[in-house]
């Protein structure tokens, strides 16, 4: 505030930062034991300046991405899944979400805010924050947020959206951004939005309205990858609202947020419906906000954030049948935003599953876990077979 004579000395909120004295081996990077003042409003550039995140040095396969705002903008992050070895992806002044690995686990499609606007456009870069580029451009006040990966990582489908009536679309696009366009037959005059791929591409989880915006009759919807055979999960009224479908990596399950307290903005719950319909459960069902969980790549555990020990949501993992065994990744007193948990795409038994240019051959590129890492399935091959070999499954393609 100023002082008497109109000089700036403090501003209104003032914030310590320093690690967790209760448990120590828990502080993340992003915390530091020292206060700040100065005695002018800081600049945007000097903000990002005062960036309190060291680089990390140690080793790991660093699966897990989300999005911290411990440097003043929401940045994407990279880390071990015990929470160590957190690096930083992007480095701007502007908001980076929703970050996604692309199914071989060398490019990231993210969404990113665009200067002075609440708007978002889908951009991409490769696995270690380079070479970032946009990929979407919509016109006019419409955004484009929520990218997903095809599973044979040849299509990324995202939502765009019309902020005027709060109704949003389901589109698709090439990896290089060209060949935008709906995907057919999912969308109607109503919301569809925040669509995600079942781990062989059979099938596509979205949010849904009965009631044009998402805020009215929200509810979980599954389709056909080609938009046919919709139906619905969920029976959700407002002013129960859902968001943030997450399928199971066997495609049995479909995980999501649900709130059923319009005014209870800080309490939130994680619920799993079986893909085939059913009762939805409760799985964390406490008093705390959880956002957008995420499956293990053996399906055991989630990884979400969660505001169960503060103002701010800190990235926790815990068991996807009841919701114990929480383990807590990070500590800062910022929020953080859970993205993704890479893990391999299993290459589909159906030769015809991926055929999307009618030649009888599966489009499919993908990857398969082996012994020591990796095995790409040729692009437009035919899958004739699988055969196991050291104890591993693999694909034959002749």
């Amino acid at each position: 505030m100023p002082d008497d004579d109109g000089e700036f000395i403090l501003g209104s909120v003032l914030r310590l930062f320093q690690d967790d004295i209760l448990s120590p081996t828990q502080a993340s990077a992003g915390n530091i034991a020292r206060l700040r003042l100065y005695d002018g409003p800081l600049s945007s550039d000097q903000i990002a300046a005062l960036d309190r995140v060291a680089e990390a040095t140690g080793s790991g396969d660093q699966p897990i991405l989300f999005g911290s705002a411990r440097d003043g903008f929401y940045e994407i992050y990279s880390s071990n899944v015990d929470g160590t070895n957190q690096r930083r992806l992007t480095n701007n002044q502007l908001h980076d979400y929703q970050a996604k690995w692309s199914p071989d686990g060398q490019r990231i499609v993210f969404s990113r805010s665009i200067a002075s606007s609440s708007n978002y456009r889908i951009w991409i870069m490769n696995a270690d924050g380079s070479g970032q580029a946009p990929l979407t451009n919509a016109a006019g006040t419409t955004y484009d947020y929520w990218p997903q990966w095809r599973p044979d990582g040849q299509k990324i489908m995202f939502s765009r959206c019309a902020p005027a009536t709060g109704i949003c679309d389901i589109y698709s696009m090439n990896p290089d951004g060209s060949d935008q366009a709906p995907m057919p037959l999912i969308n109607t005059a109503n919301d569809e939005d925040q669509g995600t791929y079942s781990a062989d591409g059979s099938k596509i989880a979205f949010l849904c309205s009965t009631g044009g915006t998402s805020f009215t009759n929200p509810n979980i919807c599954l389709a056909n990858a080609d938009g046919g055979g919709r139906q619905t999960l969920t029976s959700s009224v407002s002013p129960t609202t859902v968001t943030g479908p997450s399928f199971s990596p066997d495609g049995t399950k479909i995980a999501y947020i649900s709130q059923s307290n319009p005014n209870d903005a800080f309490t939130s719950e994680v619920f799993v419906i079986n893909a085939s319909g059913g009762s939805p459960v409760n799985i964390t069902n406490n008093a705390f906000f959880e956002y957008l969980p995420v499956w293990s790549p053996d399906g055991s555990r989630f990884l979400c954030g969660s505001q169960r020990t503060g103002v701010y949501a800190e990235v926790y993992t815990f068991n996807s049948t009841n919701g114990s065994g929480p383990a807590r990744l990070t500590t800062n007193s910022v929020g953080e935003i859970v993205s993704d948990w890479r893990r391999p795409v299993v290459v589909p038994p159906d030769p015809a599953l991926f055929d999307y240019d009618g030649d009888g051959k599966t489009d499919f590129f993908g990857v398969q876990a082996v012994e020591r890492g990796v095995v790409s399935a040729a692009i437009d091959r035919r899958i004739s077979g699988a055969a196991v070999r050291g104890g591993r499954r693999q694909a034959d393609a002749c």
